[in-house]
């Protein structure tokens, strides 16, 4: 589940159809290509907490420490009973 890709105001999905716009000129915004944008966009968040190696141990347990954590419109809460950030 995601936001509407083309009239959501959040930040992220601003971002995204910026993106999208730059990158693909005329492209039709669609809620595939958004999940993997936020999707990708919340590793990367996972990531600058890391330094190298990066394991995917070590990404797991960054994502896992996710509390309440405000990013781009979004508050990411881990859970451990969907393994992931929504219901």
């Amino acid at each position: 589940v995601v936001p509407n890709p083309k009239t959501s105001s959040l930040e992220i999905v601003r971002d995204y159809r910026a993106q999208m716009d730059q990158q693909y000129p005329g492209v039709s915004y669609d809620s595939d290509s958004l999940e993997g944008y936020m999707n990708a966009s919340i590793l990367i968040k996972a990531l600058e907490n890391l330094t190298p190696p990066y394991t995917p141990s070590k990404v797991v347990e960054s994502l896992k420490s996710f509390k309440n954590v405000k990013f781009k419109g979004l508050t990411l809460t881990y859970d451990e009973e969907i393994f992931g950030f929504s219901k």
